[in-house]
């Protein structure tokens, strides 16, 4: 991992995360405020490239191309800082799963009429119930 990229995320969030080392490289995870809800892990996939993990839920890419790899690895990390930010601020909503179906939407973007499958969930915890008997 990056130590720029840490240095920064450690900057905003000292000591809320951990730097942990699976078989093929280091990671950052946020462990979980709410177990339905899952960590945050975030990978390097290459310079100026990262991939969040949110939760039980989705992912999502960070990737830039131009500028040098301190200026990429920069510029990934305010990018996934604004994400996280309105993330734990509860403003993200999150559904589905990574099996299939997963993602997530701005409260401000209320999308949750048209998710009626799945209970959806903030960083805290669940949001709405499904609508779905059983669901």
């Amino acid at each position: 991992m990056n130590t720029i990229f840490i240095e920064l995320l450690n900057k905003k969030y000292n000591n809320q995360f951990v730097i942990e080392t699976n078989e093929n490289n280091s990671f950052i995870r946020f462990p979980a405020k709410c177990a339905d809800f899952g960590d945050i892990c975030i990978y390097e996939d290459e310079p100026g490239g990262y991939i969040v993990e949110v939760g039980n839920f989705t992912h999502g890419h960070y990737d830039l191309y131009e500028g040098t790899e301190d200026e990429m690895t920069k510029e990934a990390a305010e990018d996934i800082i604004d994400f996280l930010e309105k993330l734990f601020s509860d403003s993200v909503i999150c559904y589905g799963s990574h099996k299939g179906g997963g993602g997530w939407y701005l409260k401000e973007d209320d999308k949750s009429e048209n998710i009626d499958w799945t209970d959806l969930f903030v960083w805290s915890g669940l949001f709405r119930k499904s609508k779905n008997v059983g669901g």
